[in-house]
């Protein structure tokens, strides 16, 4: 809507005559009634169209006083009003909600009587709000009391994009507890909003949550057949259709299987090598030796698997912005290595006893076979990392994002930050599987261990949510003879320090406490 040059002028005039006539009615008018409410043909400006901006309220500069308490400035509101009342002094919304939509429709003020009001507030903006009216008589004025505002939820009171003259005066504001783990407490949060004041007002928060304690790692279970199978002894000689056979078969290797969470079984353990073959053949002139070499064992990786990596513990910091605080986190730590595999052992040559005679007499193409080695031990399941815990929230009576506000002779005051949540140590690793007995008492036939699972890093603690009075992002507010006082920061955690199942140390640094300022300096 385009305003010309004369209109301030012209508002200023009908703001006058309209304020001395609804003076003239407040305190006694032929009738000794108050003005009628607006009837809903009179429609203010911009009504029904929807591309016209809504009427602004007339500006508040100071505590009205009985000639502008009256329905051409206000509308009016009582806990004893009607949900869908005219907005006037015969007929009072009860909820200041209400009223600041009414408000709004019409480009009036909004006049609330003392007493308790359950509710949480949305700004508009001009649409200024003035509690502490005593509505006890029959000429409603201002009084020594207090509107309180006790609401429901976080925050009690936004303010977005309010940039004409918007007064908040005569009120208490109180925000409940934080209930979610980590969640804040704000009493008013005002975005962007240079036109807000806050005068004669207390602003209290609620506090903050303590941040979820992190979940232990999934604690797998092995259900493998971790040990490998013991060797074969050597055969010392088969003869005719018995010599069919080629000797003992490879022994097999443990088998990891863990159990609770899938991708993390150990490495099998490598199988043993089969035994050599040889045997004898009579060519007519003698006796010849023919001979095949053992099987050596499957080799598997060896070494250590990779330990899991710290995470940390969070640090006392403020993260500020439009959505309000971010709570300070523990960082996660990861998972360990699935265990490694030990390698088989190595078939033997056979040792040839009681060789045939020469001449053959009666033996058939007699063999011999080595021992088989025995196989190795399967791979551990590897420690799971947790999550880590969360920062606690924090308590902050006023946050201001963005432009200023001015705050004149009120009380803001902040309770408990959140205290940090817990962080974890990973679940145990397990062992690793052991070889199979070998027959042959060599070093080469003998399988090896399989080695543990690795253990898992810690996931850090959270640090505790902070206390303040006022805190702003960018330019200070204007504060005229009035406090913030904050809270308590909440607690960190200390050090903690435990030894798993398998004999590992581990500790979790400890997390900072919350800064606890009556103002958050940027």
């Amino acid at each position: 809507m385009q305003r010309s040059s004369s209109r301030p002028f012209t508002s200023l005039v009908l703001v006058l005559a309209t304020s001395a006539s609804a003076a003239c009615s407040s305190f006694g008018t032929n009738d000794d009634q108050p003005s009628p409410a607006p009837q809903a043909g009179n429609a203010a400006p911009g009504a029904g169209d929807a591309d016209a901006s809504p009427p602004k309220a007339p500006v508040v500069t100071g505590t009205p006083d009985g000639g502008e308490l009256n329905e051409t400035l206000g509308v009016f509101v009582t806990v004893a009003g009607r949900p869908n009342a005219a907005g006037t002094r015969m007929d009072p919304l009860a909820s200041l909600q209400a009223g600041i939509d009414l408000g709004r429709r019409l480009g009036k003020r909004v006049y609330a009587c003392a007493g308790t009001y359950r509710e949480a507030l949305v700004l508009a903006d001009s649409i200024s709000v003035i509690g502490g009216l005593d509505c006890s008589r029959e000429e409603w004025r201002i009084g020594a009391a207090r509107t309180r505002i006790e609401a429901p939820a976080s925050p009690a009171v936004q303010a977005d994009g309010i940039t004409s003259a918007t007064r908040l005066e005569g009120l208490d504001v109180v925000s409940p507890n934080a209930e979610a783990p980590s969640a804040s407490s704000f009493g008013l949060i005002a975005r962007e909003s240079p036109g807000l004041s806050i005068v004669s007002s207390r602003v209290e928060s609620g506090s903050g949550q303590k941040g979820a304690d992190g979940t232990e790692g999934i604690q797998l279970v092995q259900t493998g057949t971790l040990n490998g199978s013991n060797g074969r002894p050597q055969v010392d000689a088969c003869f005719g259709i018995l010599c069919s056979k080629s000797g003992a078969p490879n022994t097999a290797g443990g088998t990891s299987i863990c159990s609770g969470a899938a991708g993390h079984d150990g490495q099998a353990g490598g199988y043993g090598g089969t035994g050599g073959l040889y045997w004898w053949n009579y060519n007519g002139l003698e006796w010849r030796v023919y001979g095949t070499l053992r099987t050596l064992a499957e080799l598997r990786a060896g070494g250590f698997p990779a330990v899991g990596i710290d995470g940390a513990s969070a640090p006392a910091q403020t993260i500020l912005s439009a959505d309000g605080y971010t709570a300070s986190n523990g960082s996660a730590g990861t998972d360990g290595a699935r265990g490694t595999a030990g390698r088989g052992g190595d078939g033997l040559i056979p040792t040839i006893v009681n060789p045939p005679a020469n001449p053959p007499g009666n033996v058939e193409n007699p063999r011999w076979f080595g021992n088989s080695g025995a196989g190795g031990g399967a791979g551990g399941c590897p420690g799971l990392a947790g999550t880590p815990g969360m920062g606690g929230g924090a308590s902050i009576a006023v946050l201001v994002v963005g432009a200023a506000i001015k705050i004149e002779k009120s009380d803001l005051l902040a309770h408990a930050g959140g205290a940090g949540g817990k962080g974890t140590f990973g679940s145990s690793p397990t062992p690793g599987g052991m070889p199979g007995a070998d027959y042959a008492a060599l070093a080469n036939t003998r399988g090896n261990p399989g080695t543990a699972g690795a253990a898992s890093g810690v996931s850090g603690s959270g640090a505790g949510g902070p206390s303040y009075g006022l805190a702003f992002t960018a330019a200070s507010p204007v504060l005229v003879a009035s406090t913030a006082k904050a809270g308590r920061g909440g607690d960190g955690l200390p050090e903690i320090a435990a030894v798993d199942a398998l004999g590992n140390a581990k500790t979790i640094p400890a997390s900072a406490s919350g800064i606890a300022q009556d103002i958050q300096q940027r």
